[in-house]
């Protein structure tokens, strides 16, 4: 079973020996499968035969390297459009959806109603005040609304053969559907359009088999057409973010599968898909999204599953915003139980704070696709991971983004993103990169071997005491416009989980399919917390559930239990009352926790070898001590781990040392400030004009820099994509012989400009079109910033190695701006063989510690501990130290390096 993959982002024109190149840095890395997605900035288009021919090139390669590869089945996302083609070259398959609007009236004056002109007529209805609704189609028809502007005409229909008679003619014009009615009692009119989607997103209509079917003949098909004999090297197929196409999504056959579906019209209650009308609207509603769940499952998910089994390949995936508990239900309703239909159902969690305190939203989203995927004994539970987390995102950022989805059940991992080039715009592109681009790469195989290793470890049975009910009904049935209880959910995932009550969620009509004894022993508590609706069947399977021995828990509200059509009203679940708290947590058995801030604990305990481990992740940003069934554990800011692997450390004596020699790579200087005139002037980190006047796209443009003293190197670096459109000069010399530079990216190219600095002020020039991007000045220096960032920098000429009596911060040695490697090193005495304890303190961000010239370990985040078993006499210390991007990037003046 592997555990990790990596979306390659194809992002520009593609070069066989860039490619080549870094497919090996990948399988170097570990990656054990690589999605070849097709990313914004592609200039091969998407699915043509040179796109076949760049990812044959891939793919040989990591044939080569014993990788496997995988499809992305969308130009981009998200899935389900093949780059916008089901849309624009079959109309008939676009996506299309149901629009309201609600027009007051007035009793006993007419209403003329106009409908859209670019939609279908579906129906028109009075709603009254006592919840009557009433047909109004025999009102409606077509009208043409307005005239034309008058015109001189001076023939009928031919230009040749008559004599011109000149005469005034006037046209209506195009006719519309419209309703023309007078309400002779209070009520509003409902009018129901059907919309097209035009070319977008979610423009392909998931719920009809002939938008699947093209698909795959327009997408997998291809694939394998073309690789034949290689697609067995084919590991999976990745489905990202699809999703019918709206609130309300239609399809041309929805009236008829509702009717086999409930046994009613749908098109005489399309009101209560928008209105709370009366006790039957949350019924209809419910029903409604029942068959839009069934057909998306029948007609899109599983044929795409069923083509990729037949070649052994995995359907993999997400959809849209599992952890969004007011639209993900709309849009796929019933999540949970969607992720039936995939072999490894993913999540989509977004953003530097994943995991953090506050991000509750997350416990829910992720713990569906976990749950999922123990209820339908999936390989594993995945995620589309580490995603647009930002340019200042650190390794030990990462680490603790994976601990979090590790403690919620997660064990397979698809990297967001390896991007193939940042150049240009594609540097702001849902950054950051996680691949060679990151300063911090060369550390990089450290994480992926530890997401490894605990994916592996954590991928036994889950065992925990509590089942939480997703409240599908409930979900499925609300309004918008009404409450669904999403933040007081997440609430309560957020008090369970920060009390050390792991549980796992599941929906009513899966639950309907476990067998009760069975279910009482798994899971012998079950909460029912904010389902304002359930079915009598959930309710029935719950009593029973108790009478055999589970402990049922209700909070939030009674709920209420789902009407039929022939219902009067609707009742509450009365057996839940006896059984109703507000004090939930205490009544959950599982682990005792002790320890200040506690509830920062997340756990997550799975059975191996039939015995129960126990894996514990700190959520906060200070070290935990504390006890567990009273065994001691010790847990660092944002670490995790078995709780065996947390006993605090035995007493070592300490490595004392006392002086560090430091040396840098090639320091580097962002250039953003640049100027048009003294009125305009640009800053490209941010991509804003900070002058009084608006910058041009095209013209000359200034930065300055000062020396203070003679430089021993500066080279002057630019991306391949500007320097096509534009030129560059420094103190009136042009700028020439540029060669590909080891710097950032593959894109990125450098010329040395030390013999044409002056002492003091120095000015770079830019001819032609503006960039998008900062160039960089690298070299052997120091660099200040006096004005701040929107000032000059002044650069001053740095010494081979500083010696350092106490760590400094690197902004304090005048690297502010540097993201790399950087090295430590000294020599030390031990008056005795011994094991030593190496404590660094606090690295900003990772370290890879050598001890005479060997390589010891790679620590990426805290603890910076680590013990070393060395002999009496003198040793050599090095600590290779790389530091997050940002400061590189965005001048974002983080702390960086050793710090006391």
């Amino acid at each position: 079973m592997e555990h990790l993959a990596g979306q390659y982002f194809l992002n520009s024109d593609l070069r066989e020996e860039e490619i080549r190149t870094q497919i090996q840095q990948l399988c170097d890395a570990g990656y054990e499968s690589i999605h070849l997605h097709a990313r914004a900035g592609l200039k091969t288009p998407y699915l043509s035969e040179p796109w076949f021919e760049a990812l044959n090139i891939a793919v040989e390669e990591l044939i080569k390297h014993n990788v496997k590869f995988a499809i992305w089945d969308e130009d981009n996302f998200p899935s389900g459009d093949v780059g916008n083609v089901i849309c624009t070259t079959y109309p008939e398959l676009a996506s299309s959806y149901l629009d309201f609007k609600i027009i007051e009236t007035v009793p006993k004056e007419k209403v003329t109603h106009y409908f859209s002109i670019d939609s279908a007529f579906l129906g028109c209805f009075a709603i009254y005040n006592d919840g009557q609704i009433e047909n109004l189609q025999n009102y409606c028809g077509t009208l043409k609304e307005s005239w034309n502007n008058s015109r001189i005409q001076s023939s009928a229909y031919s230009l040749q053969g008559q004599l011109p008679y000149p005469h005034r003619r006037r046209s209506m014009n195009t006719s519309r559907y419209a309703v023309v009615y007078t309400p002779q009692r209070e009520c509003k009119l409902l009018c129901i359009e059907l919309k097209r989607k035009s070319p977008g997103n979610h423009s392909g209509d998931l719920l009809n088999i002939q938008t699947t079917q093209t698909l795959l003949a327009l997408t997998h098909q291809k694939y394998e057409n073309f690789f034949k004999d290689k697609l067995k090297y084919c590991s999976g197929s990745f489905i990202d973010e699809p999703s019918v196409a709206d609130i309300y999504p239609w399809t041309r056959a929805l009236p008829h599968e509702f009717t086999l579906d409930h046994n009613y019209d749908i098109l005489e209650n399309l009101p209560h898909l928008y209105l709370d009308i009366n006790h039957q609207s949350i019924r209809i509603r419910n029903d409604y999204r029942k068959t839009i769940h069934r057909l998306v499952c029948q007609n899109y998910l599983t044929p795409i599953k069923e083509w990729l089994n037949k070649r052994n390949i995995n359907s993999v995936g997400h959809l849209s915003r599992s952890e969004n508990l007011v639209y993900s239900p709309i849009f796929w309703p019933n999540q949970l139980r969607c992720f039936k239909y995939l072999d490894i159902p993913c999540c989509d969690p977004l953003g530097y704070g994943v995991g953090q305190i506050g991000s509750t939203a997350h416990h829910i989203g992720t713990k569906i696709v976990s749950s999922s995927a123990r209820l339908f004994g999936k390989q594993a539970a995945g995620a589309d991971a580490f995603a647009v987390g930002g340019d200042t995102i650190s390794l030990s950022d990462i680490k603790f983004s994976l601990n979090y989805h590790l403690a919620m059940g997660i064990t397979w991992y698809n990297v967001h993103g390896l991007y193939y080039t940042l150049e240009g715009e594609r540097r702001d592109e849902a950054p950051p990169s996680l691949f060679y681009q990151h300063s911090q790469w060369p550390h990089m195989k450290a994480f992926l071997d530890y997401l490894k290793e605990y994916s592996k470890k954590l991928s036994g049975e889950h065992y925990c005491n509590l089942e939480f009910l997703y409240p599908s009904t409930a979900l499925q049935s609300h309004l918008l416009s009404l409450p669904n209880y999403a933040q007081e959910l997440h609430d309560t995932a957020e008090e369970l989980l920060a009390n050390q009550k792991d549980f796992e969620l599941i929906d009513e009509e899966t639950l309907l399919e476990q067998n009760i004894q069975d279910f009482v022993k798994q899971r012998p508590c079950f909460l029912v917390a904010y389902a304002s609706v359930i079915t009598q069947e959930t309710a029935t399977y719950l009593e029973t559930y108790v009478s055999n021995g589970g402990q049922l828990i209700v909070t939030g509200m009674i709920p209420k239990i789902l009407p039929s059509l022939k219902d009067s009203e609707i009742n509450e679940w009365g057996f839940a009352k006896q059984y109703f708290t507000d004090d939930f947590v205490s009544k959950i058995p599982g682990l005792e926790i002790q320890g200040e801030n506690s509830r920062n604990i997340l756990i997550r305990q799975v059975i191996n070898n039939n015995e129960i481990k126990t894996f514990l992740f700190n959520r906060s940003t200070k070290t935990f001590y504390g006890k567990v069934d009273n065994q001691s554990i010790e847990i660092a800011p944002g670490s995790a781990g078995f709780i065996e692997e947390l006993t605090p450390q035995i007493n070592l004596p300490k490595l004392q040392i006392d002086n560090w020699q430091l040396s840098f790579d090639l320091n580097c200087v962002p250039l953003n400030y640049w100027e048009n005139s003294p009125l305009s002037a640009i800053d490209l980190l941010t991509q804003n004009n900070v002058g009084a006047l608006p910058i041009p796209e095209n013209g000359e443009y200034y930065c300055i820099f000062t020396t203070q003293s003679p430089l021993e190197k500066l080279v002057f670096t630019t991306e391949e994509e500007t320097l096509k459109n534009a030129e560059f000069f420094l103190n009136g010399i042009a700028l020439t012989n540029y060669q590909k530079a080891n710097f950032r990216d593959c894109r990125e190219l450098e010329c040395n400009i030390t013999t044409l600095l002056r002492s003091g002020r120095n000015t770079l020039v830019c001819r032609g079109e503006l960039m998008n991007n900062s160039p960089y000045l690298r070299g052997t220096f120091k660099a200040e910033f006096p004005l701040g960032n929107f000032g000059y920098p002044v650069l001053s000429q740095s010494p081979k190695n500083f010696e350092l009596k106490s760590l400094k911060d690197y902004r304090n040695l005048g690297y502010g701006t540097f993201s790399g490697t950087a090295k430590y090193s000294c020599s030390t005495c031990v008056e005795q063989s011994a094991t030593y304890l190496l404590d660094l303190a606090l690295v900003k961000d990772s370290v890879r510690i050598y001890v005479d010239n060997k390589v010891i370990d790679t620590i990426i985040a805290p603890p910076y501990k680590i013990s070393i078993k060395l002999s009496k006499g003198l040793h050599n210390i090095t600590l290779e130290v790389c530091n997050a991007p940002g400061n590189r990037d965005i001048m974002a003046g983080v702390p960086a390096g050793l710090q006391d």
